[in-house]
């Protein structure tokens, strides 16, 4: 029969062959050994409708028979050392898997043992959860082995199956066992730990919202109390109420500059002054008279943004204010009242 093969002119020139870059040779398999037919077949692209004559796939670095069977040599050859290397490996995997058998070296694992809202235990690669749950560490030790080829698997699944073998993994089971309920009582035991701390924090919230709510029934303006007796949108106003009531309290002048247009708020004023620091500092013992205010002063700095070509003003480029910022307790948010840097 005809065989279509490809030729590596470089080499066939380097053997002193003038070679195109294909060529046909005639071929008897019949005198071929079935290992080197068994070679050439899967190497075989079959012919076209155009082109009836088949191609051996592979590249021959001579255009002759004694090229083709140079390369069935050669991936025969390769094929040998190839099993030979596999043999290799699979009998070090056995030795390895009955190294780590004999030793009992168990395959461990972190979970976590979550509680959700429903108290119910699940459990989770990650350690992230929802702020209401509870949630511990579990190490799970398994006799599960890591694949490392077919020969590994197979003798560890072996060993396993050995009187010594199911011993050790009723051990396991009665160890992680015992580690399983520690870690589901750890769990449990922070669940109630967040959820009383969850209904004392809404306890208290809901105590300051109470106290603010008084707070305005008595000492509010009258929209504020008429608000507040309706239930109708007066939190806002309250909150800005009272940390009013308590700088007047605390006895600072109350002067309110006029901010719009300077935007670009900066934390560290660059070269205060003398005057600004001590204006500062008395702001800061006059709030401290207040504690209940949980007020942080600060003297800050605003640069104008609103200029343009068009719009003239006799503004400065950059003014300081000191800013009193007021948390009202429950209302988790502050109130921000700036002031001249007196």
């Amino acid at each position: 029969m005809k065989l279509n093969c490809k030729i590596n002119q470089a080499e066939a020139i380097r053997r002193g062959f003038n070679a195109n870059t294909d060529v046909c040779l005639d071929i008897d398999p019949i005198t071929m050994s079935r290992e080197d037919r068994d070679i050439l077949a899967s190497r075989f692209s079959n012919g076209s409708y155009d082109n009836p004559i088949g191609t051996f796939t592979a590249t021959l670095n001579e255009p002759t028979l004694e090229g083709l069977m140079e390369n069935i040599r050669m991936v025969r050859e390769d094929t040998a050392k190839r099993k030979s290397d596999k043999e290799a490996k699979d009998l070090k995997d056995i030795a390895e898997a009955q190294e780590q058998f004999a030793a009992r070296r168990a395959f461990s694992r972190s979970l976590y043992v979550i509680v959700p809202s429903d108290n119910t235990f699940n459990f989770s690669k990650s350690c992230f959860c929802n702020s209401d749950s509870g949630i511990a560490e579990y190490i799970e030790k398994t006799t599960r082995f890591v694949s490392q080829s077919d020969a590994y698997a197979t003798e560890w699944k072996r060993l396993l199956a050995t009187p010594e073998g199911v011993a050790w993994t009723a051990e396991l089971n009665s160890e992680n066992a015992a580690a399983l309920d520690i870690a589901k009582h750890k769990a449990h035991a922070e669940y109630i730990g967040r959820q009383r701390r969850i209904a004392e924090s809404k306890a208290e919230e809901e105590a300051d919202k109470n106290a603010l709510r008084q707070w305005s029934l008595t000492h509010g303006s009258e929209t504020l109390r008429l608000r507040t007796e309706e239930n109708i949108e007066w939190q806002c106003l309250a909150r800005e109420e009272w940390a009013d009531d308590a700088i007047r309290r605390a006895g600072i002048d109350t002067r309110v500059p006029d901010m719009d247009g300077f935007n670009n708020k900066q934390i560290s004023v660059i070269n205060p002054t003398a005057q600004e620091i001590k204006g500062l500092r008395r702001i800061r013992e006059a709030i401290a008279k207040i504690p209940e205010a949980q007020a942080i002063v600060n003297l800050v700095a605003y640069r104008y943004t609103e200029r343009n070509d068009d719009y003239h003003t006799d503004e400065p480029e950059v003014i300081t204010r000191n800013e009193i910022a007021i948390t009202i307790r429950g209302m988790h948010c502050d109130v921000v009242r700036y002031f001249w840097a007196k």
